[in-house]
């Protein structure tokens, strides 16, 4: 083989490489997009309602009574998870008072850079973020 053909094939063997990696990254950041939309849009009352009414397929008879079963629901469910994350966020407070004056300067430190990857866990951001929406409306 030539140098100037084993050129074109490397260079071009190359390129096929980059593009399938690069369809596959964007298949994947895409596919996470949706995913968090759908979390998101679930969350509220109307997503929340309309996800199930699409399972269901309620007839006619049933769809004032189902929606209404389904809208009630998700109330209680919002309540109950909103609890639930300021109990957790109440009960974190109390650990780190609780832990501070027993740590020294270098677990602290470690104990903080711990806690900041927790805040930036997927889900308790998500849940704090609706909670930001009610707050700013």
């Amino acid at each position: 083989m030539q140098t100037k053909t084993k050129t074109i094939l490397i260079i071009s063997v190359t390129l096929i490489i980059g593009i399938a990696i690069g369809s596959v990254l964007t298949a994947t950041v895409l596919r996470s997009y949706r995913y968090r939309d759908r979390i998101d849009k679930i969350r509220t009352p109307e997503g929340f309602v309309s996800r199930f009414e699409k399972i269901i397929e309620p007839n006619e008879q049933q769809k004032e009574q189902i929606h209404k079963i389904l809208l009630d629901h998700f109330n209680l469910i919002d309540s109950t998870s909103t609890r639930f994350y300021s109990e957790m966020k109440a009960l974190r407070d109390t650990l780190n008072k609780v832990l501070e004056p027993i740590l020294t300067p270098e677990q602290k430190k470690r104990w903080q850079k711990y806690q900041e990857r927790y805040k930036k866990r997927k889900y308790p951001h998500s849940h704090r973020k609706r909670d930001k929406r009610d707050r700013d409306n």
